[in-house]
């Protein structure tokens, strides 16, 4: 083997041990993904709550 293929294996090596690592690979953009959608579904439950709020105080004031 020369210099550069002994290189090239050492690289594609330390790649593969940090794809494999969780910290550095796909399952963890997977739990931030997920992460991110419960906390975009929270966003739009309290922001749904704001408006109900607001409509309500609106129609009883208006009532009035």
């Amino acid at each position: 083997m020369n210099k550069a293929t002994k290189i090239i294996l050492s690289i594609t090596l330390i790649l593969i041990v940090l794809i494999s690592n969780p910290m550095f690979g796909q399952t963890n953009m997977e739990s931030i993904e997920l992460t991110s959608v419960v906390n975009q579904v929270e966003l739009k439950t309290e922001m749904r709550k704001l408006w109900e709020d607001h409509i309500t105080s609106s129609t009883l004031f208006y009532f009035r």
